[in-house]
This record gives C-alpha cells, structure tokens and sequence, in this order.
C-alpha cells in the first residue's frame, strides 16, 4: 500500500499488524505444540521435530510479516524504498531489517529489535535472556535440558532465510553467532558471500 499524497501515514510500524501477527503465530502454540510432538522421543528424533515444528513457524511467520509488512506500510518505509529506488543502495539490509523487525515484535515481548550490526556486508541482531518468549516457554514446557538445545533456533534461522527469499536476496550466509545457553543472548548473523 503506497500512501495517497493527502493520506499521512506514521512512521512507525502498525501496531495493530503486530498485534494480528502475534495472535497468528502464538509462541504458546507452537512450544506447546512441539512439547506433545517430543514427549518420550529421544535427541535426533527431537531434532528432526524440531526442524520441522519451528522451521514451519519460521517460515509462515516470516511469509506473513512480508505480506502484511507491505501491505500496512509506514513513512519510514516508504522514505526507505523512495532512497533506495533514488540511489540504488541499502536494499539489502535495510529492507530485511525491517521484516525481521515486524516478526520478531509480533511475537515477542520486546519493544525494539537489537540490530548489533547493519551495514552493506551483515546484518547481525540479537535476542537476551528475557527477550524471547519461545526459549522461555520451551523451558516451562518441557525442561531445562530440551530448552539448551535450542530446537527453536531452527525458526529464528527459518525467519531470515525465508524473508531473504521473498525479498530475492541471494548470496547471503545465516549464521548464529551466539546462544542463550552458552551465552545468555541469541545473535543471528547474515552475511554476505
């Protein structure tokens, strides 16, 4: 949606777009969901779940975001696309940022995204202790244990390289940089090749 000239838009994100997606893709939902799946299996077993249960929530959860993320658009971002169709710079990462900022403030209990780098070579952020519902909830769920192998990674991992490919951007590497368990924060990095 691309405002009219007498239609001023805000620019910030719609809250109510980030309130529909979080109802859509409840964290709740799908930790439980994974909980009842992995009852009684055993670690490759669970990975393969794992892979499959978050993997879809990363997926759907980011095709959803580009949709609505274009369709309720902001003045940021439409002064983004303006800059970007002027100079031909900053698609990438600009743009991805953006999705990435619409997911993740849909579903978890954070205010802003931690962009710790963001510039034409990486696009890093990051996650706290606190900040992400589905790792919190993995532990009530199901326990401390399951919840260090972060089975969730595979949606945060899903989310970049799904909206990556809905914005048709190629060439560009998704790695996770740290851990909650290790590290207490989640850093997910996507670099270019």
């Amino acid at each position: 949606m691309t405002a009219k000239p007498t239609e001023a838009l805000s620019y910030n994100i719609d809250e109510g777009m980030l309130d529909k997606i979080g109802e859509e893709f409840s964290t709740t939902n799908v930790v439980s969901h994974f909980a009842e799946v992995v009852a009684g299996k055993a670690g490759n077993e669970m990975e393969k779940v794992a892979q499959e249960v978050f993997g879809k929530y990363g997926m759907e959860l980011a095709k959803r975001s580009l949709e609505l993320g274009e369709k309720h658009t902001d003045a940021t971002y439409e002064a983004m696309k303006e800059a970007i169709a002027k100079t031909g710079y900053m698609y990438w990462p600009l743009v991805p940022q953006r999705f990435l900022e619409i997911a993740y403030l849909s579903v978890m209990p954070i205010q802003t995204l931690k962009v710790l780098q963001n510039n034409a070579d990486k696009l890093a952020y990051r996650l706290v202790l606190g900040d992400c519902a589905i790792y919190d909830s993995l532990k009530e769920k199901t326990s401390a244990e399951v919840a260090k192998l972060l089975p969730c990674r595979h949606g945060c991992i899903t989310l970049c390289e799904t909206i990556l490919r809905g914005l048709k951007i190629d060439g560009v590497k998704i790695e996770m940089e740290a851990t909650m368990p290790k590290n207490g924060r989640c850093i997910f990095a996507a670099s270019k090749v």
